[in-house]
Parts: C-alpha cells; structure tokens; sequence
C-alpha cells in the first residue's frame, strides 16, 4: 500500500481547518488596524507582531521547506513529510478548539470584511486546487502546499490591498454625499474636537451640555474617521439640528485635514498633545502639526479652544499665528480664559471651581468616576458652550444630567467584592497616568491589569518608563499582558520601590485571575487598563 496519498491527503484536510484560523486572522488584524498600511506594518515592530513570524512552528515549516529543496531518496522525504501532517493536526485541532470556545480572531462581519473573507477563501483554494491538479499526490505537491501555507499572509493582505481602489472609490462618494449634504446646512454650527487624548469625553460633555438649549447631533461613541463623519451627516443630520458636534482622530498628519474638509468646523477644540500614533505619524513634530490641522482650518470669525496645560500646545502657541481671530485657553493649573480651582477628586465624584476671564464663577460637582480627566474636558465643553451664550450656572445645571455612561471609566464591584475599575476599551500615554492617579484615590491593596502601549514609535522607552514609575508610586501589583515596554516599566517601577516579584508578565486571562484573587480581599481595587486579554473581567465576576 502506497502511504504518500494518505499522508497527502489528511496533510490536506487537516490544512484547510487550519487555514479557516489564518485567513480570519489577518482580516481580523487588517480590520483593528482600520486597513491602513502604516498602522499594520507598525504592528510588527512590536514583540507580538515578530512573534506572528518567528515562532516554532513557522520556522518548523521554513527548515522542512528548505530540506525539500535540496532533496533526497524518496524514503527519506516519505519520513519527512509525516512530521508537517503531525504539526498540520496539531494547528487543525487548536483551530476547532478556539471555533467552539468562540475565541477565534475574526473580524467584525461588516459588508467590507465579509467581501474580503471571500475572495480571501477563494484566493487560497483556488490555487489549492491548482497545485493539486498539476502535482496530484507527489513530494511536490506537498512542498508547494507548504508554500501556499507560508503566503497565505501575502495573499490575504493583497486582496486587501487590491480591493483598496475600489474602497477608495466608495468611500470618496460617500464623502462627496456628505460634504454636498453638509454644505445645504448654512447655518449649521460644527465643533470639531480633535487630540491625543480626551476628545471623545470631551465631545459627550459638550453635547450633553448643549442639548438644554440647543439641538445637537454628533458622531457616535468613537466614530471620528472620514467614514464615521460621512455617515452622521447623511444618516443622522436632520434640518432641525442647530449644532453638529464632530469628534476628530487620524493616525497621520494628512487625516485631520480631509476631516475639517467634511465637516466645515467653525469651532476647534484641540484636548491634548502626546505621542500616541507616533510611529504612523512618524515624528512628534508630524502629531503635533497633525491636530493643529484643525485650527488652521477654522475661519477667521471661528473659535480655537486649547488646553494649554498642554506642554505640546503651549509651546506650539507661542511660536505661530493662526487665522482665527478668537483664541480660548483653558487650565486646571492656573487662570486662563476658563480655569478650574480647588478640585477635589472622589472615587465616585470631582468637584471643583470654574472662573472664566469675564467674572464668572460656579462651583461644580460631577458625580462621576474618573477623578481629573473629567475637570478638564468639562472645561473645554464649558468653553465651548460660553461660546454659544451659556452661561456657568446653565452649563453647571446641565452636567447635573450627565449619567455613568459619559465617565472615562467604569466602576463596578465583583461578586466577592473586589472594586474593578474598567478602562479596557484603549489606552494612550495621559490616559494610562490619569487613570492610575484615579485608581490612588481607592483604599486597600490596589492592582493594575494592563499591556504596554502600541504605535507609539521612538517614545516607547520614555513612555513606558513614566507609566512604570507611576506603577511604583500607586500600586502594589502590576501585571503587563505584553512583552514590548516591559522592561521600561520594571525600571520605572523599581525606581519608585516596587519591589521586582511584584510585576508579573502573563497573557493567560485564567492566570491573571488567579493571581488576583491570590492578592487581593474585599474592598481591594483592580485597574483593568487597555485592552487586557479577553475573559478577564468575566472571570473576576465569578
């Protein structure tokens, strides 16, 4: 009996479950990178990425590719190729395994990615199919099915790349719809609302403010690209809206300037400068000229609103003009047109005292969590909305609404009473700071879940060291789920006297838990920070 047909064959089967998991997993990874090149190239400069790559099996496959290169006896290549068939079961049955638990990486089944999907599945069995019909059951087929394997990222990325033209397309006419609707609004008042860090809070105070007087739409949740404004103007701007509020991202210094092209701002907020996205931006110089997009695009009879606590933005105001006439500053650290004095911080409340240059003054009280971050964005929505004839007390009396939804963090509290502070959704180097200031202000052991921040280019080392440093001044236990900055935080926390075994690396949800519920008693605190492994937070309920 001839044994090369059967391990040909199963070699087959097992690789198409296999490529089930591949193929999702590069749509999925195009897709969280939002299908920009620059931001899936960058995802490979960190340890995660390399590891896609250079991990056993794949340079299991590499070796055995280049031993069936150089040859040998029939019976040798025989015995080699059972070892492939082995590890191809191995990768089928993790496939099935991660299928049924449900954590399989796919992406999220838009009209684009199911599109994408196909012609990805079609690419790869189109040329199974072929290889097949041209080597039938031979050494050299199997060598090319080996070599399939290894392109399949290739080949996802150039449908990917391919059907870029035709996304292009479409999304240019969904932009050109927008901007021919927005340009019917003549009196439409659009706030842009753009930075590093804090726009998206910024833009639910502003509008939640603003909706006691006026009728306001904005971009939903964190829908701040060309194609998330586009689609609020056509699908949710009405006539009767008197105020577009338009929350504005961008991961290169060209992604602003066709943003403000959309929307027409007549009112910038600019919340803050640091160096998220610098490796896409590819300087500091790049993010900052990147976010003043905004400003530089306002007319001249429009308002610029700055948070010139903002090193980046103070320095950046003092070396250059800008068109618009009507400058606005705000500060929590010292007067400036609308400053803030006396916060006091709670971990379920800020109050605090606003004075704006023209004699107002109101104190505040925000029941919400997050501690500063809140005073300040409340700021800039203040600013804004003294802009639009609110006065303090009126914009105070409006915050009295806002609910939980609108805190940059959510707090809730396990089945064994253990506090759980959850900003899991992102993470950016003010945030990471802010939120662990916060998680200082709870009592009893406190624990930060989080892994090291991305994009971030050049600043990785700085960046990571001044998170660290701050892990050793508030926590009793950091665990880093990443490997890239790992080290930074180590030395910025052991300069602070954390002790060496109280920072742990693991990826492993159900480690991570265990470690937790080791440490910790009711009353503890646990900061889940960016996006930590799934599971986590359904597993600390229990």
């Amino acid at each position: 009996m001839d044994i090369l047909p059967i391990i040909i064959y199963s070699a087959i089967f097992f690789w198409i479950i296999k490529q089930l998991k591949a193929v999702l997993f590069w749509l999925y990874l195009w897709q969280l990178k939002d299908y920009h090149l620059s931001r899936f190239i960058a995802h490979f400069s960190t340890i995660k990425g390399r590891q896609i790559f250079f991990n056993k099996a794949y340079l299991f496959k590499i070796f055995w590719l280049a031993l069936f290169f150089i040859g040998g006896t029939s019976q040798f290549l025989l015995w080699w190729s059972l070892p492939l068939v082995i590890l191809y079961f191995l990768e089928a049955f993790k496939t099935l395994s991660v299928l049924v638990s449900g954590k399989i990486k796919k992406p999220v089944w838009t009209g684009k990615a199911v599109v994408l999907s196909l012609f990805s599945f079609g690419l790869v069995f189109y040329f199974l199919v072929s290889f097949f019909y041209i080597y039938q059951a031979s050494f050299d087929f199997l060598k090319w099915l080996l070599i399939l394997d290894i392109l399949v990222p290739v080949f996802v990325s150039g449908v990917v790349l391919i059907f870029q033209p035709v996304t292009v397309f479409l999304r240019n006419r969904i932009i050109a719809k927008a901007m021919a609707k927005r340009s019917q609004f003549k009196d439409l008042i659009v706030i842009g609302v753009t930075g590093s860090c804090g726009k998206s809070s910024a833009k639910e105070f502003l509008a939640a403010i603003l909706s006691q007087k006026y009728k306001v739409v904005r971009t939903p949740k964190n829908q701040n690209s060309e194609m998330g404004i586009s689609n609020t103007i056509l699908n949710l701007l009405k006539p009767e809206h008197q105020i577009f509020i338009c929350e504005m991202g961008g991961y290169n210094a060209q992604g602003i300037e066709l943003l403000v092209k959309i929307a027409k701002p007549q009112m910038g907020i600019l919340t803050g400068i640091n160096q998220q996205h610098l490796a896409t931006f590819g300087s500091q110089e790049n993010i900052i000229k990147g976010k003043f997009k905004l400003i530089e695009s306002l007319p001249k009879n429009g308002t610029a609103i700055l948070n010139i606590d903002n090193e980046f933005i103070k320095k950046e105001l003092q070396r250059r003009k800008f068109k618009v006439k009507k400058i606005k500053k705000y500060s929590i650290k010292g007067e400036a047109d609308i400053w803030a004095e006396n916060i006091e911080a709670k971990k379920d409340k800020v109050s605090f005292e606003v004075f704006s240059r023209d004699g107002e003054f109101t104190r505040f009280e925000i029941n919400l969590p997050g501690g500063w971050p809140i005073v300040s964005n409340i700021l800039a929505a203040a600013a804004a909305a003294k802009e639009l004839k609110m006065s303090l007390t009126e914009i105070h009396k409006a915050c009295q609404k806002i609910d939980a939804s609108f805190a940059p963090v959510t707090v809730r509290q396990s089945a064994k009473g253990l506090n759980i502070i959850d900003s899991s959704y992102s993470a950016n180097p003010e945030g990471v700071l802010a939120d662990l200031n916060y998680l200082n202000l709870w009592v009893g052991k406190k624990i930060v879940v989080m892994p090291s921040l991305i994009e971030l280019g050049s600043a990785i080392k700085e960046v990571h060291q001044n998170i660290g440093k701050k892990i050793g001044e508030v926590c009793d236990l950091a665990i880093i789920t990443s490997r890239d900055g790992l080290k930074e935080i180590k030395t910025g926390a052991l300069k602070k006297g954390l002790k060496p075994d109280r920072i742990i690396y693991s990826e492993n949800p159900r480690k991570i838990v265990e470690i937790i519920k080791k440490e910790t008693q009711r009353g503890d605190t646990v900061l889940l920070e960016g996006r930590v492994p799934e599971g986590i937070l359904n597993l600390l309920n229990k």
